[in-house]
């Protein structure tokens, strides 16, 4: 009997991050394994999730926000589409609700994976934990094929990678302040190699809308990094797996950058009134927030540099530059930042399902 394995997303970090790597070893373990996939509403979304799933070719069918709000409350399916008579639905992202709704329309039971977020721990038959079961986002960091190197400032070989986001609110609102950092370096050390980390569905919309952009080549299969200058997110984590020493940048320059869920969340869209709201709530968070990359906060202390606040790229070059110069820091981050975020968990979560799934 064919099974069915239904997950839901909710924005490009957890599918790049959770969702993708799980389901590459889910197909490797169960080659019969029906794989879809449903993209549910959260302001996190990047609107791109459900295009870069289909592209992936891991998914029988990849169902749209738009689809998931039509079909989720009525006894029908997509045309073209019927489940398969046995199979399991497994969070990946968002609120829990969604996916809670799904196994009820399906009628299966309710798997997940919880970075500390869900709330109805009891909606589910087992959540697996990033602590318990291994970290998913290192099995999303061992499919980069990025690493680490250790040159001197002045070197040729010297290369900083720039990442402004997976969202396109952020890309339209960082691109302009990456590259003024990125030209500030470019001007004092000019052999720098500069790599824009943009994700591939992404690169079109940047090639449209700033061609004014710093000129640099997107990362490619086997880049060898110094150091990453981040926008905090998912990748903190992946890169930290990997070793690569980053500078982390939150940016309160715009509000736009930085989404708030539920009720403030609802507030912070209304126009005009909604800004300055979201800015008040940004600037009393600031004094509140210990650490905000991924590494930083499992460790619970600096590994890496941080920036938060209203920043400029003058701010953003230097502290750069002050890392590249201290080759002994950013060794030292190196050794440090994939201790702290664990073991790949991929495997053990497909290998729990060996007698329901094979």
């Amino acid at each position: 009997m064919k099974k069915e394995l239904a997950l839901t997303v909710n924005g490009p970090g957890e599918l790049n991050g959770l969702v993708l790597p799980l389901v590459r070893v889910f197909r490797c373990k169960y080659p019969e394994l029906v794989c879809v996939l449903y993209v549910v509403p959260c302001q996190f979304s990047a609107g791109t999730e459900a295009e870069l799933a289909g592209a992936s070719g891991l998914f029988a069918r990849v169902f749209t926000l738009k689809e998931y709000r039509k079909y989720l409350f009525i006894r029908g399916w997509p045309e073209g589409y019927r489940p398969a008579e046995d199979g399991i639905v497994f969070y990946g992202g968002g609120d829990s609700w969604y996916a809670r709704r799904l196994s009820r329309k399906y009628g299966w039971p309710l798997y997940g994976y919880d970075e500390g977020k869900v709330t109805h721990k009891h909606w589910f038959i087992k959540l697996f934990s990033r602590d318990l079961d291994g970290n998913l986002m290192v099995d999303a960091a061992l499919a980069k094929k990025i690493s680490y190197q250790a040159v001197p400032a002045g070197s040729p070989e010297l290369t900083v990678g720039l990442y402004p986001g997976s969202r396109e609110k952020h890309l339209r609102l960082m691109i302009g302040f990456f590259s003024a950092v990125a030209g500030i370096l470019q001007a004092k050390y000019p052999q720098i190699r500069l790599r824009w980390g943009i994700t591939p569905e992404l690169r079109s919309l940047v090639e449209r809308g700033f061609p004014d952009r710093l000129a640099a080549p997107y990362e490619q299969d086997g880049e060898k990094y110094d150091l990453i200058i981040s926008l905090t997110g998912t990748n903190t984590a992946i890169n930290a797996a990997l070793g690569i020493p980053m500078l982390v940048l939150l940016p309160f320059n715009d509000p736009a950058l930085i989404p708030f869920t539920g009720l403030f969340g609802l507030i912070s869209d209304i126009p005009f009134i909604g800004r300055l709201f979201k800015a008040l709530l940004l600037r009393l968070s600031l004094r509140k927030m210990r650490y905000i990359s991924i590494p930083n906060i499992k460790a619970g202390r600096e590994i890496v540099p941080e920036l938060r606040g209203f920043l400029t790229p003058e701010q953003v070059a230097h502290e750069a530059e002050r890392v590249l110069l201290h080759i002994a820091e950013r060794e030292r981050m190196h050794r440090e930042l994939p201790v702290f975020i664990g073991k790949p968990g991929a495997q053990n979560i497909a290998d729990y399902f060996a007698e329901i799934l094979g």
